[in-house]
């Protein structure tokens, strides 16, 4: 997975969401929706994240 990549939290997740960056195993991600209430980047493992293919 790289930077700019849109994945998911699990495989049977709905919400949506990008890479903005990606230290050793952990990923910065954010929801792609403007409008989430309280929206900002968490840190997630990268191994536990699920592409989505586009």
């Amino acid at each position: 997975m790289n930077v700019g990549a849109s994945v998911k939290v699990h495989a049977g997740a709905a919400a949506e969401f990008v890479i903005v960056s990606i230290d050793g195993e952990d990923a910065m991600i954010e929801s792609v929706c403007d409008d989430v209430p309280g929206r900002f980047p968490f840190h997630a493992r990268l191994e536990r994240l699920v592409a989505i293919e586009s």
